[in-house]
């Protein structure tokens, strides 16, 4: 910066010494900043996932799955006081990162079960770098009866590095069956977590397979039964969609309504076998009251007949 500040208002040293060092080190500078991005240019050449990983799940009863994150969001809990930030969705320490990148994708079942996969992902030198490097991510996921538990965030050790490390949790679900997505999912993610599958893939060289990006976006709203539709897409049947001639309709689905229907027929027959309980038990305390009523004017009417007076 000396030897900048000097040629630019022309002052000239007598020792040519201090030009050549400021010289060599504007070299040398450039020289370690091409070395880096060449090195980090190098350790992300390749973006790889995992194969599927199948989670084992309990199908859901009734035919409706909870999506909900089981862990504390994750935030910055270190003592960097330089760092201004919300401070959520990251945290690193002296051995790891973790952050949540996370994305959850939903699709249509090939079956009437439920299904649960799940693909990590990472950049790597090579094929081989990358997918080791994604496998040794680590990220929770269980199932507890209807429930899908979810960990707030994906962890990555100090010997794998941070190189855009990812996790998708793709959820295969049947026809006309339902969905909910805890709060807890929101607070924990970005608002863009929850995906719309689209089938299809790449060819990346010889290899194929799903990118990343290889999804919709989904307005998703908490705490809402959506079911799956035929053409493979989530819908709330609570709401209009639009068609094509951009009219409005509800979605028809025949076994949610026929579901909806035995709920309201089961409910009405409880209020009815209420009914003739009450009905019941009114009768018979009025009958007991009649009785009792009539016993009372039995005896008024002999107290007080003229046969008894006379004898009196």
């Amino acid at each position: 910066m000396t030897w900048l500040i000097r040629r630019i208002v022309q002052v000239r040293s007598r020792n040519s010494h201090l030009s050549w060092i400021f010289g060599g080190l504007w070299v040398v500078g450039w020289v370690c900043a091409v070395v880096f991005a060449a090195s980090i240019a190098k350790d992300v050449r390749v973006y790889e996932r995992t194969d599927a990983i199948d989670v084992p799940i309990s199908q859901p009863s009734k035919g409706r799955m909870i999506v909900r994150v089981n862990e504390p969001q994750v935030r910055y809990s270190g003592s960097m006081w330089w760092i201004h930030d919300d401070n959520a969705g990251w945290d690193i320490t002296d051995d790891s990162l973790r952050y949540n990148n996370v994305k959850i994708r939903v699709g249509k079942s090939d079956d009437s079960l439920f299904h649960v996969h799940v693909f990590k992902y990472s950049t790597g030198s090579s094929l081989s770098d990358a997918q080791n490097r994604a496998a040794r991510t680590l990220f929770n996921i269980s199932s507890q009866d209807t429930i899908l538990n979810l960990g707030s965030a994906l962890t990555i050790d100090r010997r794998s590095k941070f190189r855009g490390q990812g996790v998708i949790v793709q959820i295969e679900m049947p026809v006309g069956k339902r969905i909910n997505f805890n709060e807890s999912v929101l607070d924990s993610y970005n608002p863009w977590v929850v995906r719309k599958e689209v089938r299809g893939g790449q060819y990346w060289g010889r290899r194929w397979r799903s990118d990343w990006d290889y999804d919709d976006f989904f307005n998703l709203e908490a705490d809402v039964d959506y079911v799956m539709g035929k053409d493979g897409v989530l819908f709330n049947p609570l709401k209009p969609t639009k068609k094509d001639n951009g009219d409005y309709r509800y979605e028809n689905n025949d076994d949610d309504r026929k579901n909806r229907k035995k709920e309201l027929q089961d409910q009405l027959k409880q209020i009815e076998q209420q009914e003739k309980q009450d009905s019941v038990q009114k009768n018979s305390e009025n009958k007991k009251g009649g009785t009792k009523q009539g016993d009372v004017a039995s005896v008024d009417r002999i107290a007080y007949s003229p046969f008894t007076t006379l004898l009196n």
